[in-house]
């Protein structure tokens, strides 16, 4: 009868500690490491900006094929959501409920009964490196077991974030330094020019015939030029080709004549890179221009390359090309 009573006042006293302690833990605890990152500040950020990407340098398990992972809402940036089903069907999620391209992330990790967890990354540029800040802010710790879960957490959930940090460090160091995007207002230019649909291959020879035309139009009307010869260049209807358009900045409205055409040059806000080299290495800048549209959350604009020639022979080679590619976004 002793033993029972013994055991009975052990077992009293151990279930009073187990839920008595937990009165005295708090229900939120915040874990936090950072790492410095030799790369491009929008490369590391992309890799956390969308979810989609999470997998291939997260600490968690999701490589698990025994989990589903289901994608809603948009690609990248606030809204986008990552749901995890387990054999039980048990289902946990992450959305994004804030992002400032470059600078923030902040994720709400719903764990059920478990609680909520802030996710927060911050990124901070000096010179070519990046400083990657991750917190995680676990919050409304169930009473009682997962506030021990939080009291004890720290010695779990620092070795994970110091593993998917050092994950993201080798997947983005060494990438190719990315063209630099900024935001631009563009004020409209009039000009009058000459356009033409044609394929890539075409440019030299159709620039050469256009500017002789452009040349004589300029005499004829003696119109003066306010800067450089300039060539517009877009998509066009037609598979495989451009709208060429070779053109000379001026003052005020002319007489359009044969070919020769007065337009204005669309202005306002708008995404703008420039880069210097072969027309044909382009694309890594269309890409850019594309992906950090994507991370601002705006819409896809059609793209305007625009080159610059501060000769009339550097027409024939793109080598000498000074070349902004722009969107405009409103």
């Amino acid at each position: 009868m002793r033993v029972l009573k013994f055991f009975g006042s052990v077992f009293f006293i151990l279930t009073a500690v187990i839920f008595i302690l937990p009165l005295f833990m708090s229900d939120h605890i915040e874990v936090r490491n950072s790492l410095w990152m030799q790369t491009d500040v929008k490369t590391v950020f992309r890799h956390v900006n969308s979810l989609r990407l999470w997998p291939e340098w997260s600490p968690f398990e999701w490589a698990d094929t025994n989990l589903r992972l289901l994608y809603s809402g948009p690609e990248t940036g606030q809204g986008s959501r990552l749901e995890w089903i387990g054999n039980r069907n048990d289902t946990q999620s992450i959305e994004v409920i804030r992002s400032e391209p470059y600078k923030l992330i902040q994720n709400v990790l719903d764990m059920k009964q478990g609680g909520h967890a802030i996710d927060e990354w911050e990124f901070f540029v000096s010179g070519d490196s990046v400083e990657v800040v991750w917190t995680l802010k676990l919050t409304e710790l169930a009473y009682p077991f997962h506030r021990y879960f939080g009291f004890f957490s720290g010695n779990l959930i620092a070795p994970m974030q110091v593993k998917g940090l050092r994950t993201l460090k080798e997947l983005t160091e060494g990438k190719q330094q990315l063209p630099k995007v900024e935001w631009v207002e563009l004020e409209p230019q009039p000009a009058v020019g000459i356009t033409k649909i044609i394929s890539q291959e075409e440019i030299p020879e159709v620039a050469s015939s256009l500017l002789n035309k452009l040349e004589t139009y300029m005499r004829q009307s003696r119109q003066q030029p306010v800067a450089d010869l300039f060539v517009l260049i877009q998509q066009s209807d037609k598979p495989d080709k451009i709208e060429f358009t070779l053109a000379y900045p001026i003052p005020e409205e002319v007489t359009e004549s044969g070919r020769v055409r007065y337009f204005i040059r669309p202005g306002g806000k708008a995404v703008r890179a420039s880069f210097q080299g072969k027309y044909e290495e382009k694309t890594y800048v269309y890409d850019e221009l594309q992906k950090f549209l994507l991370d601002h959350q705006m819409p896809i604009s059609p793209l305007t390359i625009e080159i610059w020639l501060n000769s009339k022979e550097a027409i024939l080679n793109s080598e000498l090309w000074h070349m902004e590619m722009f969107a405009l976004v409103e």
